[in-house]
């Protein structure tokens, strides 16, 4: 570093100045500092001086730090550029820091100044180094035309009235035109016709700021047209005049293909390839506004597979897999064009069943059940598969999707008790069935006061070196009545009633503190994860709770990681950026649980604070049988790292998946392959063995 910097400050204080200058001299580093406000002095200081680095505060009264941060990226792009600001949002922070900006700082924490200037002098020496060896490459013009041409990217340059003046021959070979048909294109007639006005848009944006980048098709001679991701950089004369613009564009097609994929998987099951239980739910609220319109009536079936766990326990999950894609087929072929069938998860299908009007349309509906109740045959064993169905009728049953699906929830449960195939129809009697349910709630009541409620904690596991980085804590019911009851059956109860606040807070507690007494063993401990439902997110006083949950415990927050599902936190993304933002504070990690299930989260992920995805079981499953799901999981891990997020693969079980993952950089793993939920004893004996 040099001994005598020279600084630009951009600020109206200069107060604030004396303040800057003796933060750095503390640290016994000598600089020269040019203070101004306006942006005439801003712009002739900075033609008149060469300086080392350039601060600038956010917001002046006659100019802005933004702006003089575009400034900068035309006339000096290679100075580091640090806000040294009195206030910036997290959303402002990351703007400034896509727009260019080296780091910002903020005036109440001006330590960190000096380690930011370090590394920004560090980066623009580096940078400079960079820079003068592909001068120097670049100097030969053969090395010039040989290296474009190896290019698999397509490279070109025009000037500023749209002529091409340049090519490599990756842009011939992609787009069949020749050399003759190129110089006489504008670089609109390059793509097709819907992307001809964003191409102009970007052309107009790297004229104004010196750079731009687009997303555009291009078009081929033979009518093709192939995704291309284009950076323009503008060209200038040795008098710093534009002269051109030089672009480079790389072949998306495999990066939408994935895209695809993903937005594909949000609406569809990629086992049974129906639509999935988010289709479901449009689809019943598009029929529930055509119905209303037209006075009609529909039916809702949820149906399931009789004894389908007992098949996967005695045939294995392969055949479960097996009679889910066949039970899907057969429903499919039984229904009329235009029916929605889907797969809601588990074992459950749902039927959507336009045109309810006469009695012989519902007999229909229970012998579509009966014709799909007959054996699946499978090496040589058939597999006797029998159904029970619940209906709910619209407007009758149900006036809201929920509803709807909730009453015929509620006759399935009663035709589950049934030996045989069976169809049963909802009425007000199955209300009565619900007093199981009261009673489950009751029970729940006293487990809860008698402690009946213990943690197993389940750890997650580095990829490469296999050793635990973390573990989720998960709630188990030890029941003095029933035995250990499953989570799936009792935490849908707790949602349902909001016990799940007051046990989520349990939760939250007993895992802190299990790992600070670990801790005081001198264990070798890992941040612990706890799970937030949607319910548990959006009570008022998560923050405070968590917080306090904290200090009581004596618990570092950096210990703690909070699950959220990607449907909890896509329900209301200003409220979930709000929320995060102030968890965040606290100094807690962020992961989002079964991640995968609704695409259009990932035009939000960089807007949130998130430090981890958990990539959904249903992706892992079949990575490395499935093509497409590989492809799927390396786009997701690809994503991640590009945001500077880790990533951890739900449900490994076997050595091949382990393997296949660690090849795609995935950087944790939890699953049956590793360790099942421990109790907490059986977690110090694998920290004695670490």
């Amino acid at each position: 570093m040099k001994t005598l910097l020279n600084i630009l400050i951009l600020e109206d204080n200069p107060k604030d100045v004396e303040l800057v200058q003796s933060v750095i001299a503390k640290e016994g580093i000598e600089c020269r500092i040019t203070r101004v406000e306006t942006r005439e002095d801003f712009i002739n200081i900075l033609s008149q001086n060469d300086f080392d680095l350039i601060f600038a505060d956010y917001t002046l009264p006659s100019f802005d730090g933004l702006s003089a941060l575009n400034i900068c990226k035309v006339r000096c792009p290679d100075i580091p550029f640090i806000f040294v600001t009195g206030t910036m949002g997290e959303e402002i922070a990351i703007e400034t820091l896509k727009a260019g900006a080296t780091d910002y700082v903020l005036k109440d924490k001006l330590s960190r100044l000096v380690p930011s200037v370090k590394r920004a002098l560090q980066e623009a020496e580096e940078k400079a180094k960079r820079k003068q060896a592909e001068e120097e490459l670049l100097s030969e013009k053969s090395f010039i035309e040989d290296a474009l041409n190896a290019l698999s990217d397509i490279f070109f340059v025009f000037d500023l009235n749209g002529k091409f003046l340049r090519w490599n021959k990756t842009m011939n070979v992609i787009s069949g035109y020749s050399d003759a048909d190129i110089s006489s294109m504008q670089p609109a007639d390059f793509f097709i016709k819907e992307d001809a006005a964003r191409v102009v848009k970007a052309i107009e944006s790297v004229v104004r700021e010196g750079y731009a980048g687009v997303e555009a098709r291009v078009l081929t001679r033979d009518g093709r047209s192939i995704p291309y991701d284009f950076t323009g950089t503008l060209l200038k004369n040795h008098k710093g005049e534009p002269i051109g613009i030089c672009c480079i564009g790389r072949n998306i097609t495999e990066r939408k293909k994935a895209e695809e994929k993903i937005k594909y998987l949000a609406y569809y099951d990629t086992l049974t390839g129906l639509p999935n239980r988010n289709l479901f739910f449009e689809r019943l609220e598009q029929e529930i506004a055509v119905a209303k319109d037209n006075l009609n009536s529909f039916a809702v079936l949820i149906t399931n597979i009789k004894n389908y766990k007992l098949i996967c326990d005695i045939y294995g999950s392969k055949v479960g897999d097996l009679v889910l894609k066949e039970v899907a087929e057969r429903l499919s072929h039984a229904v009329r064009k235009g029916d929605t069938v889907a797969y809601l998860g588990g074992d459950e299908f749902g039927i959507i069943w336009p045109g309810i009007t006469n009695p012989d349309s519902i007999i229909m509906m229970e012998k579509i059940i009966g014709d799909i109740s007959y054996p699946l045959k499978t090496d040589g064993d058939a597999i006797n598969l029998t159904f029970s169905a619940g209906i709910s009728l619209y407007p009758h049953d149900g006036e809201n999707a929920a509803e709807l699906h909730r009453t015929a929830g509620l006759a399935l449960s009663i035709a589950k008790k049934e030996a045989e195939t069976t169809c049963q129809f909802y009425n007000e009697d199955i209300n009565r069935e619900t007093s199981e349910r009261m009673v489950l709630e009751k029970q729940l009541e006293t487990a809860f006061k008698n402690e009946e409620f213990i943690l197993h904690y389940q750890p997650y596991w580095d990829m490469n070196t296999k050793k635990i980085v973390g573990m989720e804590a998960l709630i188990r019911w030890q029941s003095k009545d029933m035995g250990l009851v499953s989570p799936g059956k009792f935490i849908p109860v707790l949602e349902d009633t909001k016990k799940i606040i007051e046990v989520g807070e349990w939760i939250l507690r007993t895992a802190t503190r299990r790992v600070k007494e670990w801790q005081n063993k001198n264990y070798p401990v890992v941040p612990v994860s706890v799970n937030l439902s949607l319910i548990q997110f959006r009570q008022k006083n998560l923050t405070e709770m968590i917080k306090n949950i904290m200090a009581d415990c004596g618990y570092y927050p950096s210990l703690l990681t909070l699950e959220i599902t990607e449907n909890a936190f896509m329900q209301d993304i200003e409220y979930t950026s709000s929320v995060l933002k102030k968890l965040k504070d606290i100094g807690v990690s962020i992961s989002i649980d079964d991640f995968g299930t609704g695409y259009s989260s990932l035009s939000y992920l960089n807007r949130l604070p998130i430090d981890t995805l958990k990539i959904d079981i249903s992706f892992i499953r079949e990575v490395v049988r499935d093509p497409d799901s590989a492809s799927i999981v390396m786009a997701i891990i690809n994503m991640a790292h590009t945001l500077k997020i880790k990533t951890i693969a739900e449900g490994i079980e076997t050595e091949e998946q382990w393997n296949f993952l660690r090849l795609l950089r995935c950087d944790m793993g939890q699953g049956y392959y590793f360790s099942k939920p421990l109790p907490a004893e059986e977690v110090e004996k694998l920290f004695m063995q670490q």
